[in-house]
């Protein structure tokens, strides 16, 4: 929550920071994840397909510096693991079908599909905080941003069919492609923190990132095989040759990556027995744009003369942007002793992001759907306070969901005019559930700072007031 008065602050908000208790050093891990998802329908009706794994992931690194002589001065400094998805997912279909319908009987129909993608996210940096007097609190952090994405996509289908000369021979249709990025961008957070007497109310801010340094490459493949066969659509060109192929790896290609500039506001109240806190994140649309744009002018093409019949303009282009949403959440600590504090909260992660602006999405560097999921997590937990620290061992579970229905690929309605697939159908059904095991610890540094803010004001008030008198 924005109104955390912990190293936490350095990412949510670097207002918060000149209310931190003590200087301290949070380490906080994802000790198991357990990821459940199955796609209904992701390769055509009644062809799901499903990703089941493990993770063990470190997330937050984060310190903090407070100044003997200027108490009212904070630094925290860390890093956080902002982002981390990988999925995998493949299927594989044998049977008998009608493929073409033109040759005789049913053709020996195979198809598979592979994909993976990942995106990891990592910010590092350090914010200063400045506590104004015992009511408000500013501050700004600057952060250095590193994103990673790695997609892979391999699609083979092919009919081993019988021509009208009795002649058997295998059509084909391959496909792949695979892009890389890595970029690094630099952005700031400013923040503002208002306690008065059980509330606590905060504002922070995301302003847009600034492209620092972005490399990525694009390496994509199409090969056919005996698709000129029975042909009866001049406009497919895929379908004019007996063998037709285009291809190119192009690397060192200038990226671009940009983050959704977002406002914050929470509020919290305590009392000795509880916090309830809540706090709403609204995120700005940012305009279509390329992440990576290659030159088609290097692709490999053969036939050479198909150039004149295809069109591959947008061939090795990948779009990003985002439409603006909110997310929201509400956390709650309940005392139970001393010692022991029960932790719970739930947030919502809506994204921004839908898979190529519903394009025409055959035309580009396929975009991913897993990044358009939505996401509603929840959290239970406790802390065991200590005299140096506090320890923190809970549980998460996030139910995945989209309201994006197209599917990757469709086997199970193969055709001919179709390339050996079937149409893209809007039937799929995303169904995800996460869990996880969290644990993080805080080591106090130098006892409580605000205490000892207090004091020195007091100290100060009395010499003022001495001083005054002595003037008298």
């Amino acid at each position: 929550m924005s109104c955390a008065n912990d190293n936490s602050v350095f990412y949510y908000n670097p207002g918060a920071i000149g209310f931190i208790d003590s200087g301290s050093i949070n380490i906080t891990s994802q000790l198991y994840g357990l990821d459940f998802i199955n796609l209904k329908n992701g390769a055509g009706p009644g062809v799901d397909m499903g990703n089941n794994k493990v993770n063990v992931t470190a997330q937050v690194l984060v310190g903090s510096i407070s100044f003997k002589k200027a108490p009212r001065i904070k630094l925290v400094y860390g890093y956080i693991m902002r982002n981390s998805q990988r999925w995998d997912f493949n299927t594989q279909v044998d049977k008998m079908y009608d493929v073409i319908p033109q040759a005789p009987g049913l053709e020996h129909y195979r198809a598979k599909f592979d994909y993976t993608y990942t995106f990891f996210e990592y910010w590092g940096g350090i914010a200063a905080g400045y506590r104004i007097n015992e009511h408000i609190s500013v501050g700004l952090g600057h952060y250095g941003g590193y994103v990673g994405i790695r997609s892979n996509i391999y699609n083979s289908v092919s009919a081993d069919a019988i021509d009208a000369n009795g002649q058997a021979y295998t059509a084909a249709v391959n496909k792949r492609n695979e892009y890389r990025v890595d970029h690094m961008y630099i952005l700031w957070k400013p923040g503002i923190d208002i306690h008065y007497g059980n509330w606590k109310i905060a504002l922070a801010g995301m302003v847009p990132s600034t492209r620092l340094w972005g490399r990525g490459s694009i390496e994509k493949t199409i090969e056919t095989y005996n698709m000129d066969r029975y042909n009866q659509d001049p406009e497919n060109v895929l379908a004019l040759y007996p063998s037709f192929a285009v291809s190119t790896d192009q690397r060192g290609l200038k990226t671009h990556f940009k983050l959704a500039p977002s406002i914050a506001v929470g509020a919290e109240y305590e009392n000795k027995k509880f916090r309830l806190a809540f706090a709403f994140e609204y995120y700005f649309a940012v305009k279509e744009y390329e992440i990576i744009h290659g030159d088609v002018s290097n692709a490999y093409v053969r036939p050479a003369n198909s150039l004149g019949n295809l069109s591959i303009d947008n061939y090795l282009t990948l779009h990003n942007g985002s439409y603006g949403v909110l997310n929201t959440g509400v956390g709650a600590e309940i005392k139970v002793s001393r010692r022991i504090t029960i932790l719970t909260g739930m947030h919502t992660d809506f994204n921004n992001k839908i898979p190529l602006f519903k394009k025409d999405v055959s035309a580009y560097v396929t975009e991913t759907t897993p990044a358009s999921w939505h996401y509603v997590d929840f959290a239970l937990g406790m802390s065991i306070n200590k005299a140096n620290g506090k320890t923190y061992i809970g549980t998460t579970y996030n139910y995945g969901f989209s309201s994006y229905h197209q599917s990757f690929v469709n086997f199970a309605e193969p055709s001919y005019e179709n390339n050996l697939a079937g149409p893209i159908s809007n039937t799929m059904q995303s169904n995800v559930h996460q869990f996880s095991i969290v644990l993080g610890h805080t080591h106090y540094l130098n006892g409580l700072l605000i205490e000892k803010i207090k004091k020195m004001d007091r100290e100060r008030k009395l010499r003022k007031r001495l001083r005054e008198r002595r003037a008298k």
